[in-house]
Parts: C-alpha cells; sequence; structure tokens
C-alpha cells in the first residue's frame, strides 16, 4: 500500500488491485461506457472504496473492473474502517414498470419453481422476509396495492437466485430504487407497477460474499459514509506494481 493523503480516519491509497475483493456483480452495458471514459480521460478521478480488514471493495465495482480492462496494476482507494457506526449498509430494491413486465416476473418465478403467496399487508410481508421465511417480497400496483412472498423448496435458493431468473426471463436489467424509498412512493414517483424488496443484509454477509467468490446481484447493496470527493489519479500511475518507499 503505497499511502497518498490522510484525512481523519480515512487513508487514499495505492493498492494493487490482485489483492482487493468485490462483493457485487456490475452492469455490462455501464462497465463498457465506463471504461471508455476513464480512458478518455486518462484518469480515475474518484477512487474506490476499500475495507482495511478484508480488501473488500464497498463502492466503486465498476470503476474497479474498468480498470482491470485497462490493464492497470494498482488502483487508487479510500481506505476505510467498514465497522465504523458512521459507516451504514443500506440494500437497493428493483422494480418494473409495466403490466406485462409485471406478468412476467410471476412467470419466470413460477418456471423456476419459486412459490408465490399473497399476505395480508406490508408488515406482513417485511416481518416474513426479516425473519428468514420469505426470501424476497413483491409488492403490486392493480388498481390497489397487493403484497406477495416468494419461498422454495429448495431451502439452497435466496433472492439473488430469484432476481436473476427473474433478470434473464425479463432479457434486461432491473430498475433500482434505495430502500428509503417507500413502496408507495416507488409506484407515484417512479412509475412501478411492481416492486422486489429484498432481505435486510449485514456487513458480515458482505465480507463473507467477497471472501468466499460468490457476490451478490448488482445494485444489492448500498453504502452511506461521509462524502468522498475526487483525487485525480493518471493511468500511466497504475500501470505498474511498483511501490514508493
Amino acid at each position: 500500500m503505497e499511502i497518498l493523503e490522510r484525512s481523519g480516519n480515512t487513508i487514499i491509497a495505492l493498492l494493487n488491485i490482485a489483492d482487493l475483493k468485490d462483493h457485487e456483480h456490475i452492469n455490462e452495458n455501464y462497465l463498457v461506457e465506463l471504461t471508455r471514459k476513464i480512458k478518455e480521460d486518462k484518469e480515475l478521478k474518484i477512487p474506490v472504496v476499500v475495507d482495511k480488514h478484508s480488501n473488500v471493495v464497498l463502492d466503486g465495482h465498476h470503476r474497479f473492473y474498468a480498470l482491470q480492462r485497462l490493464g492497470c496494476k494498482r488502483i487508487p482507494a479510500f481506505v476505510v474502517d467498514y465497522y465504523n457506526p458512521d459507516i451504514k449498509l443500506n440494500c437497493w430494491n428493483h422494480y418494473v414498470k409495466t403490466e406485462e413486465e409485471r406478468e412476467e416476473v410471476f412467470d419466470c418465478l413460477k418456471t423456476h419453481d419459486f412459490l408465490t403467496s399473497t399476505v395480508e399487508n406490508e408488515n406482513v410481508m417485511k416481518t416474513l422476509l426479516e425473519s428468514g421465511q420469505a426470501i424476497l417480497g413483491i409488492a403490486v400496483r392493480n388498481g390497489d396495492k397487493h403484497f406477495f412472498i416468494v419461498q422454495s423448496e429448495d431451502k439452497e435458493k435466496t433472492f439473488e437466485d430469484a432476481l436473476n431468473c427473474i433478470k434473464k426471463g425479463l432479457s434486461k436489467e432491473l430498475d433500482y430504487i434505495p430502500d428509503t424509498v417507500s413502496i408507495e412512493e416507488a409506484m407515484s414517483e417512479q412509475k412501478a407497477s411492481l416492486v422486489m424488496i429484498i432481505p435486510s443484509v449485514d456487513k458480515s454477509d458482505v465480507v463473507k460474499k467477497a471472501v468466499e467468490g460468490h457476490p451478490y446481484p448488482p445494485k444489492t447493496t448500498r453504502h452511506s459514509m461521509s462524502k468522498q470527493g475526487e483525487y485525480p489519479v493518471p493511468l500511466r500511475n497504475l500501470m505498474s506494481e511498483e511501490q514508493k518507499d
């Protein structure tokens, strides 16, 4: 690790890319565009965020993969203590807009042997999610709101499997909203006809996923922390693993 700057409890440093672990998959279309932009700029403007204990990338997966594609051996990073309570972990919930897509979601789940059942209200749905009795929650706008839970007889299946089969069935990336946005807001402001609510994850889950090499689907986790500003580093400084003394 080559330290570039210290700022409070955060270190800005150059890290070897090969030492880092990703905890989330990326959107290929966005990666292609970002890689092109970074190559055109000849620099990375904003470092990624990395946990100092585990070398897990917390924020900036697309930048991480873009530098790999550009042949970089090192990457600038804000190195933080993930277990600092000031770093909050939330999630993204996914949604579709059209009635046709809404029906396709249920068809995809049925085709892949997931079980869907209605529940009385949003609170029941979320309680079953957090207790582990459901792997995915669904809210539908069809006149009034209706709530469902998704389960599977295969105890190894998770919300990740459900989301992946839905994305494959729709042949598109899903739109997403922060879990701090209510279902009501999503349906009125985002014009969502169906919202998929995933169970909450914790920091130990994130690290475990990265260490075991089984990343979450794109846009699962959402980390909130003190704003990390720009710290441009030229690409030519990232092509070698050599570090200054």
